[in-house]
């Protein structure tokens, strides 16, 4: 005679914390927690390596998803190395710290929003991108209180989005 057997299948997240970095000039750095839990770090002002200490002290992320730097047609030379000096000392803060990590491309991120026109349409491709993760997580601070939407919030939101269901 045979016996069978049900399994429940529960879903539990890969990850209880993740951190989601958008390492633009005017970039930031997003924790997104299983919980719903978000929290930004802006790091247009500020050394973004103090940023990711304080992150990791206060957070201890479970991994990290940082979106992968490339350089712009006519971007001068002075703005292409800033670009990837800052890019490199988040790499090298993220293997100090032993913050488990992975490099994304925007193409990749982008994928899970459905119908994004492409960046090449600037403040609408933001405006989307934007839309979409606000429908996601409507706690989400992501705009001034005039409604101007923060450079990097909705874009590090959304890399952190993707490490916690998609990686």
């Amino acid at each position: 005679m045979c016996k069978t057997f049900w399994l429940a299948r529960v879903v539990v997240p890969a990850f209880n914390c993740v951190l989601g970095i958008d390492p633009g000039l005017k970039g930031c750095c997003c924790i997104l927690q299983n919980d719903g839990v978000i929290d930004f770090f802006d790091h247009e002002d500020c050394n973004i390596v103090e940023v990711i200490k304080d992150v990791y002290f206060k957070y201890k992320p479970d991994f990290c998803l940082v979106e992968e730097q490339q350089t712009r047609p006519f971007q001068s030379a002075r703005a292409t190395k800033t670009t990837f000096v800052n890019y490199g000392r988040i790499i090298g803060c993220l293997e100090t710290l032993g913050i488990a990590f992975q490099i994304v491309s925007p193409n990749k991120w982008q994928k899970i929003i459905p119908g994004l026109v492409s960046s090449k349409e600037g403040v609408k491709h933001k405006r989307q991108i934007a839309e979409y993760i606000g429908r996601l997580y409507p706690q989400a601070d992501m705009y001034t209180e005039r409604g101007r939407l923060i450079d990097g919030r909705s874009d590090a939101l959304t890399i952190a989005h993707y490490g916690m269901k998609h990686v």
